[in-house]
């Protein structure tokens, strides 16, 4: 007797491709372990430890203060100077930076460029030594310590960052079907209106990743101003890298980490709420008006719409569901609209079948 088990081929396909999943993660876990104790020794353990002396006072007999190191370090004028400049340093460079890199990606997707791209990153590679000496030969020591000095630094930030940024966003940039441009062209819109309706909002998580790397590049030209002016930088670029340095040459290891735990947790703060926002742009659905009302969608009985209709100005301008009916006896809805991004047609899509099941949807 022969006895034979059988096994759905669907089943033995997944339980394959769950295997397969469980060692790809397994391999990648491997892969930045390395990478992940190097963060941890040399950055969060320190970090965490040094949470401690935020809230004591002394080196060689610390005792415990409470919060009186955050409130010392908030009533210090110095620091309030070294907030106000960081802030307002990261608000005017960080979107020039992007906006500059968005512009500048835009040409070299349209291309090969590939001597240009090396040339464009070539300034964030170069030592800062050598950057500071070009620098100071280009523009003197007066212009550098006069009231050019932050416009100079600016400068210098978008030199330095620019072309990084544009090679980021021009990858992401790449990766995006034609099609999009395509159909936006046929719609009549321009450069401009497809940079604005289409490619920012598909851009959005690498503009966000984009924007994170330029905050952080912003710390590292410390280096660039510490070469430039030492410990005694102008009163406009005293920075909270230059307030952190002072602290630490002074052994005030309790300022030092009371101002480290405040950066870190506005820095966290800024990011976290601009993914909440970013995510609740992206999950939400757009119920706006796009040549259709949603409350007239809604109201069509369930599962009775045989064609769905979606999209730009062709698809409500070139479709009449009451002509189909009456020569196919096919049900329709149009909910394309004039100017309709794929951003759109997508979360029109996914909404729409919540309560309809179309035979065919036509895009």
């Amino acid at each position: 007797m022969r006895i034979c088990s059988y096994i759905p081929i669907r089943q033995t396909r997944e339980g394959v491709i769950t295997a397969m999943r469980a060692k790809t993660d397994r391999t990648g876990l491997l892969l930045i372990l390395p990478s992940l104790t190097g963060v941890c020794a040399f950055y969060v353990i320190p970090f965490l430890s040094s949470l401690y002396y935020t809230f004591t006072q002394g080196v060689s007999e610390p005792r415990f203060v409470g919060l009186a190191n955050f409130r010392d370090l908030l009533d210090s004028p110095v620091f309030r100077q070294a907030v106000g400049n960081t802030a307002l340093f990261l608000i005017l460079g960080v979107p020039l930076a992007l906006a500059c890199a968005l512009l500048l990606s835009v040409v070299l997707a349209k291309g090969s460029f590939p001597w240009q791209r090396w040339a464009l990153l070539l300034p964030f590679v170069l030592p800062a030594s050598s950057l500071a000496v070009a620098w100071q030969g280009m523009w003197g020591k007066e212009a550098l310590n006069g009231p050019t000095a932050l416009p100079l630094t600016l400068l210098l930030y978008l030199l330095r960052n620019t072309g990084y940024l544009s090679v980021i966003l021009t990858g992401a940039i790449r990766a995006l079907p034609v099609e999009y441009q395509e159909s936006c062209c046929l719609d009549g819109g321009g450069e401009g209106r497809y940079l604005v309706h289409v490619l920012i909002p598909l851009l959005s998580p690498t503009l966000l990743f984009a924007g994170i790397v330029a905050v952080m590049n912003y710390f590292l030209l410390f280096r660039d101003v510490y070469m430039l002016y030492g410990d005694s930088p102008p009163r406009r670029l005293y920075m909270l890298q230059h307030f952190m340095n002072s602290s630490f040459y002074r052994l005030n290891y309790q300022r030092l980490g009371a101002a480290a735990f405040v950066t870190v947790l506005v820095l966290s703060a800024l990011v976290a709420a601009v993914l909440l926002h970013l995510c609740g742009a992206i999950l939400r659905p757009a119920h706006t008006d796009y040549g259709s009302t949603w409350q007239a969608y809604l109201a069509e009985p369930r599962d009775s719409i045989d064609v769905l209709f979606l999209g730009s100005s062709y698809a409500y301008c070139d479709w009449n569901p009451a002509v189909m009916y009456g020569e196919s006896g096919l049900t329709g809805y149009v909910m394309g609209g004039s100017e309709q991004t794929p951003a759109i047609t997508y979360w029109y899509l996914k909404e729409a079948l919540r309560t309809q099941s179309p035979s065919v949807v036509v895009m």
